[in-house]
């Protein structure tokens, strides 16, 4: 079930999608939704305490269309709220607060198309015209002091491997040899970030683990989560926390994980925490004190529940607006 399999399929080529896509029908060019309607409606009740998190795009369901979505919420720990929105729909977009702003880059539109555009919100959603990495998809991003980490991702040409920094006003290139976090997940950790690559695993037969120090990438020999794609990662307290995904075996079948595991710098340790149901590609963001988990694909279908964890335990928070969905973003607000 590898994410790529959408950007396969929109270009025609379904007979070298992955396991999942076998036999299903390729949609037509251009189908979902380009314009960015919602599935979803905004919450009546709760609190009306201020935002906490902005989620963006995504998709809805596989087959027989991806309802590709170019919608923006907030939450404010009880409820969700639509509110404007003018990047186009999208998916495997990434995005991350630095200051008091969020910035946005890049994706895969309902028309085949690598994006390359930078976007920041500041309460609103604005273009900036600057240069910087080229057009991709399922990138990571993640704020370290007082820059924004960009690492690796996808394009038509296969898996990218470059790190850039945002400062707020322009990109930089840091290396052209980091590792490939297109099926994986990257998060903050005390002194620097450590991301996560999908298949194939390490030497020890686990998902391999990288650590990034600021100014280079080095792969780190740990024992950890089995190895997968589709993961979510996001920071809690310093350290970081990966949920869920897609295992895969030496058949081409595999299956949906829910399992949680927690990365101190380190050591990978096992959460022992009912949660969330098993899915791919969900949304997931370090919000104060806890992580926020949004929707994810479960068979053909995306779902909407919401879900926080303190550490220690996942507890529901209900479901609804916006609407189910996979792939999308989130990120925290200041």
């Amino acid at each position: 079930m590898n994410r790529w399999t959408i950007a396969l399929a929109f270009a025609g080529l379904a007979a070298c999608a992955a396991r999942t896509e076998l036999g299903a029908p390729t949609p037509p060019l251009g189908s979902g939704s380009d314009g960015g309607s919602s599935p979803g409606h905004a919450d009546g009740g709760g609190s009306s305490g201020p935002a906490r998190v902005l989620l963006f795009g995504g998709a809805q369901h596989r087959i027989p269309d991806f309802g590709f979505l170019g919608d923006s919420w907030t939450w404010n720990d009880s409820s969700w709220a639509q509110v404007d929105s003018e990047p186009s729909a999208r998916v495997g977009t990434a995005m991350a607060r630095l200051g008091d702003r969020v910035v946005l880059f890049g994706g895969l539109d309902a028309h085949s198309a690598y994006l390359g555009d930078t976007w920041e919100w500041d309460g609103a959603w604005h273009p900036l015209d600057v240069s910087g990495p080229s057009p991709r998809g399922e990138h990571a991003m993640a704020t370290l002091g007082d820059v924004v980490i960009l690492e690796g991702g996808r394009d038509a040409h296969g898996a990218l491997l470059d790190t850039w920094s945002w400062d707020g006003s322009a990109w930089t290139k840091i290396s052209d040899h980091g590792p490939d976090v297109s099926q994986g997940g990257m998060a903050a950790i005390t002194g620097g970030l450590v991301a996560l690559t999908g298949p194939p695993p390490n030497d020890l037969g686990h998902a391999a683990t990288w650590r990034f120090d600021g100014t280079k990438w080095s792969p780190l020999a740990l024992a950890g989560p089995p190895a997968r794609d589709e993961l979510a990662m996001a920071s809690l307290g310093g350290d970081a926390i990966m949920f869920g995904g897609y295992a895969s075996d030496e058949s081409g079948t595999g299956s949906l994980l829910g399992d949680t595991w927690r990365f101190d710098g380190q050591q990978w340790t096992p959460v022992d925490a009912p949660g969330p149901s098993a899915r791919a590609l969900p949304a997931m963001v370090s919000v104060g004190d806890t992580i926020l988990l949004y929707g994810g694909l479960v068979g053909e279908e995306g779902v909407d529940d919401v879900w926080s964890f303190d550490g220690s335990s996942w507890t529901s928070l209900g479901g609804g607006s916006p609407g189910k969905r996979y792939d999308a973003s989130m990120a925290a607000l200041p």
